[in-house]
């Protein structure tokens, strides 16, 4: 799926990290804070994909950014469900520095996928993944990355957690199969209901 991915996007096929996002470029979304962390994020041997459509001023800035970094940086300004279906399948994982979000169903997808969410730890994210703690690992519940404060500092602090994930061959498999094994569906939640009732 990543070398399918790769080659659709146009971007060089290499054995490092590669992040999707896909999002509503507003800012909501955090995306004004993930542009302010680009610029270090694209220094690192990672390579980032951005399908999203939103605020012009958004839209503009990241494909000035893909222009100067266009081996590294893929930005594809576009609402297309089968390509956020091949980013989700493709990628290793899955940013969200979302500044607030209710629910959020990306990273939910992402678990199907065997995708790992790096997510911002506010709401429905913080509810849904579990971050990579020395216990949680050991107990083979970490099923992603979180982070807290909503700072370009904080994303980079995320991903290179990511990075260090993707080298190790045992964490990296477990994390995304504790992720599959993840059920979100109204079986589960019907019966939350009923118990309640």
């Amino acid at each position: 799926c990543k070398s399918a991915l790769l080659k659709k996007v146009n971007l060089p096929e290499q054995d490092v990290p590669l992040i999707g996002i896909i999002s509503r470029l507003y800012w909501q979304k955090g995306i004004d804070i993930l542009i302010n962390a680009l610029p270090e994020l694209l220094q690192l041997d990672l390579q980032i994909i951005i399908l999203g459509t939103g605020d012009p001023k958004y839209e503009m800035r990241l494909k000035e950014i893909e222009s100067n970094i266009p081996q590294k940086l893929r930005v594809i300004i576009d609402y297309n469900t089968e390509l956020s279906h091949q980013i989700l399948a493709g990628s290793d994982f899955i940013l969200m520095p979302s500044r607030y979000e209710p629910c959020g169903l990306t990273q939910l997808y992402a678990f199907a996928y065997g995708t790992i969410p790096i997510v911002r730890q506010v709401g429905g994210l913080s509810d849904t993944v579990i971050n990579i703690t020395p216990y949680n690992i050991r107990k083979n519940k970490a099923t992603g990355i979180t982070f807290r404060p909503i700072t370009p500092r904080s994303i980079v602090r995320g991903v290179v957690n990511a990075m260090e994930i993707y080298k190790n061959k045992e964490i990296l498999p477990q994390l995304r199969i504790n992720g599959m094994k993840q059920d979100f569906s109204w079986e589960n939640q019907a019966k939350l209901y009923l118990q309640l009732y």
